[in-house]
Order: structure tokens, then C-alpha cells, then sequence
């Protein structure tokens, strides 16, 4: 039961996740002194998220292997644009 009127407009949300990553989380709360509890952070994470998308700022990282792959396209590309030149040019 709530402790108080103000517990009753807030509600409980659940989440599962795998033991390594809770205690990643748990380790950042130790050596990060803004957050006292894993609630917090996990607000804190879902409300930055949110505000990064609703500006347009979200940023996509790369796996390595996709990041891999972009690098040979890219040489690829250089190689054809070298080509061309040569071609040009001769």
C-alpha cells in the first residue's frame, strides 16, 4: 500500500534484463554520484532518449561488421573514382 497520497499518481513499471547488464548499470550508479538509486537512471536514460528523438539529434551507431562493410564500400569507391580520373586523364 502507498505511503502516501502522492505515491497514488505514480505507477509501477516492471523490466527484465539480463544479470551482466544490471549490474553494468549498478557500477555506473557506484562511480556517478548524480544518481542515487537505478530508478533514477533509468528515468533519467528514457527521458534523454526521448528528448534526443523529439529533436532530431539521435545519433545511430554502427556494429562493427556494418562499420566494416561501409569502409571496403568505401574504398571500393575511392578505387572506381581513381579509375575514372585515370581514364579521363589519359
Amino acid at each position: 500500500m502507498p505511503d502516501s497520497e502522492q505515491d497514488y499518481d505514480k505507477e509501477n513499471v516492471n523490466l527484465w534484463v539480463d544479470p551482466e547488464r544490471k549490474a553494468r548499470w549498478e557500477q555506473y550508479l557506484d562511480e556517478e554520484s548524480e544518481f542515487q538509486y537505478l530508478s533514477q537512471l533509468i528515468r533519467q536514460a528514457v527521458e534523454c532518449e526521448i528528448q534526443q528523438r523529439q529533436d532530431g539529434n539521435s545519433s545511430v551507431e554502427l556494429s562493427e561488421d556494418v562499420a566494416g562493410h561501409f569502409d571496403e564500400l568505401r574504398g571500393s569507391i575511392d578505387q572506381v573514382e581513381q579509375i575514372e580520373l585515370t581514364t579521363v586523364t589519359d
